[in-house]
């Protein structure tokens, strides 16, 4: 004789379950609103950048295209310095060759800039021509040890020197690490926006860089 199970409901008592489920949401809404609370108390310090006068020597650099150039500006006001004399040694016509066009293509200068010598003997503004589109370092190989930037970076004093940035719209990036290895070695910073087609130039007292 076969029996024929009997089904039956099975009823789950959830109500404990629930409990701890609203428990847990009320302690979480309580922690956040103390954490809320306790924000709105709490000192951050950041560091914000401020303009001052300062009686220490820049330490230039460029950022363009997102990489680092330094501007050796001593040791391109040395060159054109030489250059310009011995112009005038062997020049009997010097007033001629100053005005000449010729000079917009003389390089005088370093491995990255060359001088505009056409503008400097007519308006006395030192004037900078990048060489080559591409030039410099990236941000990835600031920190490496063989790098142009922290052979400069090892050489500047801070009691007498600060590092000046040139900053171009597309090179935000680059200056920021740079910033920071600065900061990290106490040195001070000061820097200036450059447009895309502005060149670097400096004025005839050779103390402040402006742009062109």
């Amino acid at each position: 004789m076969a029996y024929r199970r009997a089904n039956k409901d099975i009823n789950i008592d959830l109500d404990s379950f629930l409990d701890v489920i609203t428990n847990c949401i009320g302690v979480l809404i309580v922690i956040t609103v103390l954490a809320v609370i306790n924000t709105k108390y709490m000192t951050f310090i950041v560091r914000t950048p401020f303009v001052r006068k300062t009686e220490k020597q820049p330490v230039i650099f460029e950022c363009r295209k997102n990489r680092i150039i330094p501007v050796y500006k001593m040791e391109i006001q040395q060159k054109l310095e030489a250059y310009l004399a011995e112009m005038r040694r062997n020049s009997f016509d010097y007033d001629r060759i100053a005005h000449s066009a010729n000079l917009e293509l003389k390089d005088v200068g370093d491995k990255y800039y060359r001088v505009d010598l056409a503008k400097l003997l007519r308006s006395n503004i030192l004037v900078l021509v990048p060489k080559t589109e591409l030039q410099g370092e990236s941000p990835k190989v600031l920190k490496d040890k063989d790098t142009e930037f922290q052979e400069v970076l090892q050489h500047i004093n801070p009691e007498e020197e600060f590092a000046f940035f040139l900053v171009r719209p597309d090179s935000f990036e680059i200056f920021r690490a740079a910033r920071k290895l600065l900061w990290a070695n106490d040195i001070e910073i000061g820097w200036e926006p450059l447009s895309v087609g502005q060149y670097i130039s400096f004025g005839a007292t050779g103390r402040r860089p402006t742009v062109d």
